[in-house]
């Protein structure tokens, strides 16, 4: 059977014959070589997906046929917004095409004191956004290109893997500002000895009505200052074993745990599991 190509398209789709953006026109007819009347799966990002029929396919310029309506729940019952500090580019990148893939519904992009990103230097206070609040104005294409960078990259995973809406993005942002909705937050932390991840996110999920922020720290960790900050705003720390993981994999694993089928979505859903041990930022 061949693949049936999806697309997400930012106007709101209800039905009939829609123009295709240029750069979804020059992917249909010169990367994919698809024909008119050739089926594509379109979405606005509102919850569901229409079946089409492609009427014309040109180089600039393509049109689709609205045929169906559906809206599949592919979505995760838990809202994470995940809170990962700055890595180095490809890194980053791959935590928000992978993240995508497993439903995160929310990045926050965060600079620390330790963060050390391509045009970044690390934060030296923790109040400001290094390398991205600020300067003139090629400082700022600098960040708007970024941005819509990051875009594509989740525009791009939202269509591979079958989801109907495209996780927002956020400027980056130093560490307090994203402490403003802390009861229902959870920081990963190598130094934490105590407190399983799926605990902790139990009670997050619960205090948050079922929407959690997860923050993880840049290579190197969070610095100790921050940790308390984090704390003292009412995060709470967890572990999700006894080895030390890089940051793009401990995100990775709290997410799967959470957000994968069969990992229970609802709050207090999660079973307790005592393992100890340390945890990621390295």
């Amino acid at each position: 059977m061949a693949t049936l190509h999806r697309f997400y398209v930012a106007a709101p789709l209800a039905g009939g014959e829609v123009a295709l953006p240029r750069e979804i026109a020059h992917q249909i007819s010169t990367v994919l070589r698809l024909r008119p009347g050739d089926p594509v799966v379109l979405f606005d990002g509102s919850g569901g997906e229409w079946t089409a029929e492609l009427v014309s396919a040109g180089r600039d310029r393509a049109s689709a046929r609205l045929l169906e309506h559906q809206r599949p729940q592919r979505e995760p019952g838990l809202h994470v917004t995940l809170c990962h500090a700055l890595l180095k580019a490809d890194k980053f990148e791959w935590v928000l095409q992978k993240g995508t893939e497993l439903g995160v519904a929310a990045f926050r992009p965060l600079v620390t004191r330790r963060t050390v990103a391509a045009g970044a230097a690390p934060a030296a206070t923790g109040n400001g956004l290094a390398g991205e609040t600020g300067g003139g104005p090629a400082e700022r294409r600098a960040s708007g290109a970024k941005l819509a960078r990051w875009r594509r990259i989740v525009v791009e995973a939202a269509e591979q893997s079958g989801r109907c809406v495209v996780p927002e993005i956020a400027a980056p942002c130093p560490l307090p500002a994203a402490l403003d909705d802390a009861p229902s937050s959870v920081l990963l932390w190598e130094e934490e000895r105590v407190s399983p991840f799926d605990a902790v996110l139990a009670g997050a999920a619960a205090a948050g009505g079922g929407r959690v922020r997860l923050l993880v720290g840049p290579e190197g960790g969070f610095d100790p200052e921050e940790v308390q900050l984090a704390l003292v705003a009412g995060v709470q720390t967890a572990t999700l074993g006894p080895r030390v993981l890089r940051s793009e994999t401990a995100a990775l694993a709290a997410l799967a745990l959470a957000l994968v089928p069969g990992a229970p979505p609802g709050p207090g859903a999660l079973p307790r599991r005592h393992d100890g041990g340390g945890q990621s930022g390295r």
